[in-house]
């Protein structure tokens, strides 16, 4: 994680359901740290159907982080629409600038789909490969 970036990732953390069906609504999450800036709106956008569709991010919460560089974190619905559904965040400043973060990391300008998160909804894989460690 960039120090002053937001950061976004798969973890259980950032993503509510990490092996969700067609259909399914996955809250995922976004840290921002208060020193990236005021912020006016906060979304994902995904592309299911070669149609760009938004979400709006609401703040769920606040931390102090380690004193010197608080974060506030903000969180959206996506509907899994496809088995590899891709989404990226957009910010939008009080400044009218906007930003994206993606796979690839933060941009100022709309990145390629293939560069998106990824929602995978195929089945779990068996519970005891979790553990399994292959040699």
């Amino acid at each position: 994680m960039i120090a002053g970036h937001p950061h976004h990732d798969g973890s259980p953390l950032y993503v509510s359901h990490d092996a969700p069906s067609l259909g399914d609504v996955v809250q995922v999450r976004v840290r921002i740290p208060r020193s990236y800036g005021p912020l006016t709106h906060v979304r994902t956008r995904s592309n299911p159907d070669h149609e760009p569709r938004f979400s709006d991010a609401v703040k769920i919460a606040s931390d102090d982080g380690d004193g010197s560089d608080g974060a506030d974190w903000w969180q959206a619905p996506v509907v899994v629409e496809n088995p590899v559904h891709g989404y990226r965040w957009l910010f939008v400043h009080e400044s009218g600038e906007t930003a994206w973060l993606n796979a690839r990391g933060l941009t100022t300008t709309e990145a390629r789909d293939d560069e998106d998160f990824k929602l995978l909804a195929y089945p779990e894989p068996p519970a005891w490969g979790r553990s399994s460690v292959m040699y």
